[in-house]
């Protein structure tokens, strides 16, 4: 993603993915140490923009975020 495209951000979706990179189910897959440089992978690769709450746009109220950042970032796709 990162040699091809522009990896676009905001507080909360960042919030989102260490959230869930961190989560149990992964410990047997990836270790402490390379989430934790993934993470800093993305934080130092993504453009972080602001997002204010928008409107509710999508039957999950906790898509909207990453709908209100593609919409912000005028993006072609989205990867979650």
């Amino acid at each position: 993603v990162e040699r091809h495209h522009d990896l676009v951000v905001s507080a909360r979706t960042l919030e989102e993915l260490r959230s869930t990179i961190r989560r149990p189910a992964f410990d047997g897959m990836i270790s402490n140490r390379e989430r934790e440089r993934f993470l800093h992978r993305v934080r130092v690769a993504a453009i972080v923009v602001r997002v204010e709450r928008g409107l509710a746009v999508s039957r999950d109220p906790d898509d909207d975020m990453f709908l209100h950042l593609a919409a912000i970032a005028a993006a072609r796709a989205i990867v979650t």
